[in-house]
């Protein structure tokens, strides 16, 4: 599985999660390559938005329909679109 770019490179040093850098919507995978454990994945550093995505716990836009639409994407490897309302 391939990293996707726009919200890897983002989160490449992990140091720089808060600030603009904390909307990242990756998969375990994902994280994984760039330096994150598993371990931190399921502490409170991160919120698990579908099985096997998740943000920094500090995403201002937790709990928003568009944050729930661009996870559903990357949960099916980015082969969806999202239309309508959600879009």
């Amino acid at each position: 599985m391939g990293v996707v770019q726009s919200d890897a490179a983002i989160v490449a040093d992990q140091s720089q999660l808060a600030g603009p850098n904390r909307d990242a919507v990756l998969t375990t995978a994902q994280w994984l390559v760039i330096g994150v454990s598993e371990g931190q994945l399921r502490g409170p550093g991160f919120v698990r938005l579908h099985h096997g995505v998740y943000t920094p716990a500090s995403n201002p836009a937790l709990d928003t329909l568009g944050l729930q639409a661009r996870a559903a994407v990357v949960a099916v490897g980015g082969k969806a679109a999202v239309g309508g309302l959600t879009a």
